[in-house]
C-alpha cells in the first residue's frame, strides 16, 4: 500500500536524481554536505579509490587511491569516522594489521597514518586507537596485555599524545555527548583502571568487589555494567562499588537511553532500568535496543520484521514515537523529528518523509520512482544505491 502526503501537504518532489557510476562500489557515506565513495574505478586512478562529492550537487570535490590495504573494506571489517575535517579510515591489511589514515576532507590529502584501529575521538580532538604488535603475524594469541596497547595520536597530525599497554582482560568505552570521554580496562585479575581519553592518565583505579568476576562490560551513565554469572551488576566508576545486581542471563548490549539504562537480552527482548536502583521502568519482549539518537531511541524489531527497520521510542516511557509512522525507515533524526524512507518493493518506487514526534501525518517529501536500498541521509539530500548499480543523490525540497 502506498503512503500518501497529507491533504494540507503540497506534493511530494519527484525529480531526477544526480547519477554516479560506481564500477565496482564497495562503500559509501555521508557527512553533512559530502558523500564519500570507496570504489574500484578505472580510468586516470586505476585501483580502489576514495572519492568525495558535493551535495546536493554532485559535483566532485576530489578522488585518490584508498590510502590503506582495501581487503579490510571490501570485507565490511573496520569501518570510517570523523574527527573535525578529516575522515579516519580503519582497515584490515593482507598481514593481519589494522591500520588508519586520516585524510582531509575538504582536499583528500593524506594527514597520517597510524596502527591501530580508532575506538572513538575526544573532545579536544584525541584519536584513541587499539592495536596489536607483539605477535603480528605469528596465528598466534598474545598473553594477556603481551603486545596489545592503546594509544591516542593528535586528530589533524597523528603526532602522538599518549600510550598505555591493554590490560588484558577487556576494555570497555564510556562516552558523553557523543565523545570518547574514558577508556575502562579490567584486567584478568579483576584490577580496573578508568583513563582519560584526553590525557591517558588514570582518574580512577582499584578491584572489583569481591566475588564479582566479569565476562564482559558496558559504560552507561556513570555505571560500569558487568555480566558474571547469569546476572548483570552495576558498579560505580567513582570507587566501584557495587550498586545493584539483577538476573539477566544472556545480555547481549546495554546502552544509557535517555536517563535509563537499556539492555538487550537474545530471548527476552529489551528491558530500561534506573541506574538508582536496578529497577525496572518498562520492557518489551520483541524490539532491542540498537542506539539513541538525540532525544529518541532508536530500536530494532523482533525476527518477522526486516533487521534494518528502526522503530523511534521515547526513551523514559518505552512508547513508539508518531505511533502513525507504520513502517517508515528511519534516515536521519535530528531534535524535531526524523526523515525516513518507505519502500514498495512490488513496485520498484520508494517516498522519503519527515516525521515529527507531534504524531501527525509523515509529510512526504520525495516520491522516488525507482527501486532503492541502502538510502543515506544529509540535511540536503537523501543518497541511495540504485537497481543497476549506480548511486542516486536525491535533493531535499526547501
Amino acid at each position: 500500500m502506498r503512503p500518501a502526503p497529507t491533504a494540507a501537504a503540497p506534493p511530494p518532489a519527484h525529480p531526477e536524481p544526480v547519477r554516479l557510476d560506481a564500477t565496482r562500489f564497495v562503500r559509501s557515506f555521508v557527512d553533512g554536505d559530502q558523500l564519500f565513495v570507496v570504489d574500484r574505478a578505472g580510468g586516470a586512478v586505476a585501483g580502489d579509490t576514495l572519492a568525495a562529492y558535493r551535495l546536493p550537487s554532485g559535483e566532485r570535490q576530489w578522488r585518490i587511491p584508498v590510502p590503506v590495504d582495501p581487503l579490510g573494506l571490501r570485507r565490511g571489517q573496520f569501518g570510517h569516522r570523523f574527527a573535525g575535517d578529516s575522515l579516519l579510515i580503519s582497515s584490515l591489511d593482507s598481514t593481519g594489521v589494522v591500520r588508519t589514515v586520516a585524510v582531509g576532507t575538504g582536499d583528500g590529502r593524506l594527514r597520517w597514518r597510524a596502527d591501530g584501529q580508532v575506538i572513538g575521538v575526544s573532545t579536544d580532538g584525541a584519536v584513541v586507537l587499539r592495536g596489536m604488535d607483539a605477535v603480528v603475524g605469528t596465528g598466534q594469541s598474545p598473553e594477556a596485555g603481551d603486545g596489545l596497547w592503546l594509544r591516542a595520536v593528535e586528530a589533524d597530525s597523528g603526532q602522538p599524545r599518549w600510550y598505555a599497554p591493554a590490560a588484558g582482560g577487556f576494555d570497555v568505552v564510556r562516552w558523553v555527548d557523543g565523545r570518547l570521554a574514558q577508556v575502562i580496562q579490567v584486567d584478568p585479575q579483576r584490577q580496573v583502571r578508568v583513563l582519560d581519553a584526553a590525557t591517558g592518565r588514570a582518574v580512577a583505579a582499584g578491584a572489583l568487589p569481591a566475588r564479582l568476576a566479569p565476562e564482559y562490560g558496558w559504560a552507561a551513565h556513570d555505571l560500569l555494567v558487568l555480566t558474571a554469572g547469569g546476572s548483570v551488576t552495576a558498579v560505580e566508576l567513582d570507587g566501584l562499588a557495587a550498586r545493584w545486581s539483577v538476573l539477566a542471563p544472556r545480555v547481549s548490549y546495554v546502552i544509557a537511553c535517555g536517563a535509563l539504562i537499556c539492555l538487550n537480552d537474545a530471548e527476552q527482548g529489551m528491558w530500561a532500568l534506573d541506574p538508582a536502583d536496578g529497577a525496572t521502568r518498562w520492557a518489551h519482549g520483541d524490539r532491542y535496543a540498537v542506539e539513541s539518537s538525540g532525544p529518541y531511541l532508536l530500536t530494532a524489531p523482533g525476527r518477522d520484521e526486516p533487521s534494518s527497520h528502526r522503530i523511534v521510542v521515547d526513551p523514559a516511557t518505552g512508547e513508539q514515537v508518531a505511533p502513525g509512522s507504520g513502517r517508515w525507515s528511519v534516515l536521519a533524526v535530528d531534535a524535531d523529528g526524523w526523515l525516513a524512507q518507505w519502500s514498495d518493493p512490488g513496485a520498484a518506487e520508494a517516498w522519503v518523509a519527515r516525521i515529527t514526534a507531534d504524531g501527525s501525518t509523515p509529510r512526504v517529501l520525495l516520491h522516488l520512482r525507482e527501486g532503492v536500498a541502502a538510502c543515506q541521509a544529509g540535511p540536503a539530500a537523501v543518497v541511495c544505491r540504485r537497481a543497476d548499480g549506480s548511486l542516486g543523490i536525491w535533493a531535499l525540497p526547501d
